[in-house]
């Protein structure tokens, strides 16, 4: 669990961050939104005791993270942007050394190191120099580094950022995979809608070091129907007296109250006028839709 209450942090006379106020579930994966220099990465290193806010509350897993900041790093891992491994080490050999950092013992490293390297399907790459990883397995190993002390909290800075889609996919799966088996609380910093829309279950936006908004990632059905007819779709909006809606060339667009009840019965109407129905779909509002109202001003 993760909570900020009333942060600031300025540097040079300027605020980066005014107010920030939220809370992170438990085993919950947070999205932290907002365009580059918003205040994403000041947030996650303040949360991770590397940086001191001018002002306000910070918590982590019940622990007051300026007063005991010792024990925050005891229960968070950090997967920053730039992932920082040792080049001239092999994939093995960077786990050991940040698991002495960890203060673990040598066996219940080894022990660690192992499963995670399986996790991450590093195994067999366990003994290559990390300067021949490619840009994906730098990644997954820096997760696996970030998970070695079994952390509670996981915070992730652009942890997609770079990666070929495929590789950014695998990532997002390993991700999810730590949230649901792990019961890891991950808050993710990204300006990457589509990452944040398909992973987390609320998001907040920062703008200008303002949290303007904290919402649920709505994927439940739409309170809107989108019909594509084969013919002139202006010719059956009489049927609609019931209903808003509005054209877009071939396809109606109508607002409904009751999604199972009213759309077999607008459907039914429009067969038996003739209509050609090519496709039938809910018109939901996406991540990115509410994102970009809240940018503007919506």
């Amino acid at each position: 669990m993760i909570v900020l209450d009333d942060v600031w942090k300025s540097f040079e006379k300027s605020f980066t961050l005014q107010s920030i106020n939220f809370k992170v579930q438990r085993g919950e994966i947070f999205g932290y939104l907002g365009p580059n220099g918003a205040g994403k990465t000041t947030t996650i290193r303040i949360i991770a005791t590397l940086l001191r806010p001018d002002k306000g509350y910070v918590e982590v897993e019940g622990i007051p993270a300026l007063e005991e900041p010792e024990k925050v790093r005891e229960v968070i891992g950090v997967l920053p942007e730039n992932v920082g491994l040792y080049e001239n080490l092999t994939g093995e050999e960077n786990l050991l050394f940040f698991a002495k950092v960890y203060n673990l013992s040598e066996k219940e490293a080894r022990e660690r190191i192992k499963e995670y390297l399986e996790f991450f399907g590093l195994r067999e790459r366990k003994d290559d120099l990390v300067g021949k990883y490619s840009k994906g397995m730098k990644k997954r190993l820096a997760l696996a580094r970030a998970m070695l002390h079994s952390p509670k909290v996981l915070l992730l800075d652009e942890p997609t950022s770079g990666l070929s889609p495929e590789v950014a996919l695998e990532v997002e799966r390993l991700i999810m995979e730590l949230a649901r088996k792990e019961k890891v609380t991950i808050f993710l910093s990204t300006h990457n809608l589509d990452v944040a829309e398909r992973l987390c279950s609320r998001v907040g936006v920062i703008l200008h070091g303002r949290l303007v908004s904290v919402m649920n990632v709505n994927r439940s059905v739409s309170s809107e129907v989108v019909i594509r007819l084969a013919d002139n779709a202006e010719l059956f909006t009489k049927l609609l007296n019931e209903w808003s809606y509005e054209l877009d060339g071939d396809k109606l667009i109508i607002r409904i109250r009751n999604y199972g009840a009213e759309v077999p019965r607008i459907i039914s109407m429009l067969v038996r006028e003739g209509a050609r129905i090519l496709e039938v779909y809910p018109k939901r509002e996406t991540l990115r839709d509410m994102y970009m109202r809240i940018v503007r001003g919506g």
